[in-house]
């Protein structure tokens, strides 16, 4: 059995991976960890009587784990190439199961958890900080971390934490969010890596990429999208029902502000450009939701309605329809369109041969009309319909 040593006022003890301890004249008991942030080694006597040993845990550079007491040799929790399986318990403790041949004996660690900029994880343990080297990753709504050994070839590693997604308000004209969680009290972020940009994937899901080392990465936060149609605006509003917290699974909404500000690079056949915020500025951030629009030309306007897909979430539709009134005028031989952006209705005026084939006249109605049908409408602000 694979085993280290730690000594005590003289005494060696041998800690096997199953959780017994010996020491040179016999057996002696059992051993873990004192779960708490001190994270000691705590020895259990046969009696019931127990010791604690002060050691130090830290990640090598091959993301193994390690302990060490004194300047003494570490001993490396990877035997054999058979890495030991870790994960977090819903207060994002760290639990170690050694690789001891199938007897389910674990340890706790309490750690301290940083997100770095470069997108690796630095991990304190009793103030030791060491670097696991991964990248952010979740299928889910909760914040996951993915490494690998890098010695002892193996599945990846995931750490999923408990926590919840929360926007930084402080940048309206952005999707910026970082990431909450306490590690029992004591409160942690997650802001996200240098270069990471938030978006909406085309299942309509936030979506946080990056790139690493030429690699890229993704986090999905998996949750039901609505577009919801204010008076002057919009708002994207997205609903995560899986988030769990220390205090059990709850439902997180994220609102976050945008405008339709239509340009010569906007569609609405199959996606509907946004843009962050509650103005149109030179930083705003575009954002896509895929979908398809439809029109309904009428006696003096032009609805739209756009219809994009959501994710199968419990109490959610999976199709939700938006409208948009667009009003036409017709002045002095120009076609005026009326829409809202910005905040407020804003009127272009649109020559007809920019807008109208040959042979293709405008009523008294504002209906646009060809050989006594009606007809569509082309190009209009860029659109296409």
């Amino acid at each position: 059995m694979t085993s280290f040593t730690l000594t005590d006022s003289g005494v060696t003890y041998t800690l096997t991976l199953n959780g017994d301890v010996s020491t040179p004249t016999g057996a002696f008991g059992t051993w873990t960890t004192d779960g708490k942030s001190t994270n000691q080694i705590v020895l259990t006597k046969t009696d019931g009587t127990t010791k604690a040993i002060a050691v130090a845990w830290s990640f090598n550079a091959d993301n193994q784990l390690c302990v060490t007491q004194g300047a003494g040799a570490a001993f490396n929790f990877t035997v054999s190439a058979v890495r030991p399986d870790l994960k977090l318990d819903s207060n994002n403790k760290l639990h170690v199961r050694p690789p001891s041949g199938g007897t389910l004996f674990e340890f706790t660690l309490v750690c301290g958890f940083a997100l770095l900029a470069d997108g690796n994880l630095e991990v304190a343990i009793n103030g030791q900080k060491s670097k696991l080297t991964g990248t952010p990753t979740s299928n889910k709504a909760y914040f996951g971390y993915t490494f690998r050994d890098k010695a002892a070839p193996s599945p990846a590693v995931l750490l999923a934490f408990w926590g919840e997604w929360v926007r930084d308000t402080s940048k309206p004209d952005q999707i910026e969010l970082f990431f909450q969680f306490k590690v029992d009290a004591t409160a942690y972020k997650f802001t996200m890596p240098t270069g990471a940009s938030a978006t909406i994937s085309p299942q309509n899901q936030l979506l946080i990429t990056g790139i690493k080392k030429g690699q890229a990465w993704g986090v999905t936060i998996q949750g039901a999208l609505s577009v919801r149609k204010d008076d002057s605006d919009f708002s994207l509003v997205f609903t995560l029902d899986q988030q769990h917290t220390a205090s059990g699974v709850k439902t997180t909404t994220i609102a976050i502000k945008a405008v339709f500000a239509p340009d010569d690079n906007s569609r609405l056949n199959a996606a509907l450009d946004l843009y962050i915020g509650v103005t149109k500025t030179p930083t705003s951030k575009r954002v896509t939701v895929k979908g398809e629009g439809e029109l309904a030309l009428g006696a003096t306007s032009l609805d739209i309605t756009f219809a994009y897909s959501n994710i199968q979430t419990t109490g959610h539709e999976p199709v939700v329809a938006l409208m948009i009134g667009t009003e036409f005028a017709w002045k002095n031989g120009t076609l005026a369109v009326s829409y809202e952006k910005e905040g407020g209705r804003t009127t272009v005026n649109l020559s007809t041969k920019f807008l109208l084939k040959d042979e293709v006249q405008v009523d008294g109605r504002l209906n646009v009309t060809k050989d006594g049908k009606e007809v569509g409408v082309y190009g209009a602000l860029g659109i296409s319909w």
